[in-house]
């Protein structure tokens, strides 16, 4: 069976995780501006997904609510202050689209 094809949420996922490092040699900063821009911009169409609840989030997204929840508590989604090691994403994020903390 072939492996289903990642949402634009995994690819977003991936390119956060990126900007946690340093930017490549092969990478110019104008490229690196951008992905930082695209990040922060998805992050805040994810944060307006998550107005209506996890899973109908997760739905959105095109992800489980297990992937959704890692993704909140320590990934890309997660409020800055425990996002895994982002800083230049950080600055990029809005803070009128924090991501808020759900209770359900």
């Amino acid at each position: 069976m072939s492996r289903p094809v990642d949402a634009p949420a995994h690819a977003a996922a991936t390119l956060a995780a990126a900007l946690a490092q340093p930017r490549p040699a092969w990478v110019s900063a104008r490229s690196w501006r951008l992905v930082r821009a695209l990040v922060a911009s998805l992050r805040a169409d994810a944060a307006e997904a998550l107005a209506a609840g996890p899973t109908q989030a997760a739905e959105a997204l095109g992800v489980g609510r297990a992937t959704l929840a890692r993704w909140r508590a320590g990934g890309w989604l997660a409020p800055p202050a425990r996002c895994s090691g982002s800083a230049s994403l950080r600055r990029t994020a809005r803070p009128s689209v924090a991501l808020r903390e759900s209770t359900t």
